[in-house]
């Protein structure tokens, strides 16, 4: 064999020894590991958007609970017959009669009759109708009205009041059926006009310990009417939810909390 030969056979030796490594490492070292790390990426993918973590469940519960809870209370529905509109008190337990047998028209009261007031017609209400244990001349006796339940959807409830300082004439908040807190007022001794006892005043009782819950709220008269208390009764109304307080300072005598 000649030298070009042995020359002609080294190189192609060379040539062929260089294939066999570039098969064996470059093109297996270049391609395996892609396919590896591309399958460990679509493992970790598929697994992070599959896998549901417990806190991610625990909060998606808390957070429906609590939605469905908020969105049952914020339905705000008014006090049934509240400002007693109907010219009745559909909507209210009447107990004795003490409030009469229908709430009091203020237009008819201040236009046709003194005896439907006491020393002026009525005054600062906002309402056409209102219940009193002052009506027109009839003989009062005992009694109270207790709204329909309603739902605390708002921190305050808010009404116009007419009431002397009395144990015996009083408004209360009741839960459950059982009273919740008693309000006795004065309003006489807050109105700066000449005839306070037929000037209503506003009045709030807070909501903000009951909210979603349901309540209603009574009305009460224990005071029969004669000559030396002729001035002791109470008249109420316009009852509605409300975001914020709109009472006169210094009306409340007490509030007790059962």
């Amino acid at each position: 064999m000649n030298v070009k030969a042995i020359g002609a056979f080294f190189i192609i030796l060379i040539i062929l020894v260089g294939f066999f490594f570039y098969e064996k490492y470059y093109n297996s070292s270049g391609t395996q590991p892609i396919v590896i790390t591309t399958h460990n990426q679509t493992t970790n993918h598929t697994t992070n958007s599959t896998k549901p973590p417990p806190p991610t469940n625990t909060i998606k519960t808390n957070s429906t609970t609590n939605s469905t809870k908020l969105g049952s209370c914020v339905q705000n529905v008014p006090i049934a017959n509240g400002n007693f509109s109907t010219g009745t008190y559909s909507g209210w337990n009447v107990t004795n009669f003490g409030f009469g047998s229908t709430p009091l028209n203020i237009t008819y009261a201040n236009s046709n009759s003194k005896n439907c007031y006491y020393g002026s017609p009525w005054s600062n209400y906002s309402g056409i109708f209102f219940a009193t244990s002052y009506e027109c001349g009839l003989e009062r006796s005992v009694g109270n009205l207790t709204s329909k339940t309603f739902t605390a959807t708002e921190p305050y409830i808010n009404f116009r009041i007419v009431s002397p300082a009395s144990s015996l004439l009083y408004v209360q908040l009741l839960h459950n059926g059982k009273p919740f807190v008693t309000v006795h007022y004065d309003t006489l001794n807050a109105s700066g006009g000449t005839n306070p006892e037929s000037n209503f005043e506003k009045a709030s009782i807070p909501l903000v310990s009951l909210i979603c819950q349901n309540v209603s709220v009574r009305v009460v008269s224990g005071v029969v009417g004669t000559i030396s208390t002729e001035n002791q009764f109470i008249a109420a109304g316009d009852f509605q939810l409300s975001n914020k307080s709109i009472q006169t300072p210094g009306i409340v005598v007490n509030t007790t909390y059962s």
